[in-house]
């Protein structure tokens, strides 16, 4: 299971994210454990599902971290989680510069 953090409101939560560098500066939605659950949820798959090695940092991307990352990002369960039903896949995005 992911490392829970506590604040005392979303204010905080989000300070404390910022001074962890949790962010890259951009607004985020606090990843409550609610939140989280739901989007994992919305996956259909076990949370703790190794999907491979994700950068920079090679650790294992798993359904709950991929969840609590659509979560800060602002996802839906209703459209974020979309999960190829065959197994891993790697994907690379390259953003115009």
């Amino acid at each position: 299971m992911t490392e829970m953090l506590s604040a005392f409101d979303e204010e905080a939560a989000l300070e404390d994210l910022h001074i962890r560098r949790c962010t890259d500066g951009l607004p985020v939605v606090i990843p409550t454990a609610e939140r989280v659950r739901r989007m994992v949820l919305a996956s259909g798959q076990d949370g703790d599902l190794g999907l491979g090695t994700m950068g920079p940092g090679q650790g294992m991307a798993t359904i709950e971290k991929v969840a609590v990352a659509a979560v800060m990002a602002g996802g839906s369960g209703l459209y974020s989680m979309v999960m190829p039903s065959w197994g891993p896949v790697r994907i690379r995005i390259q953003l115009p510069a």
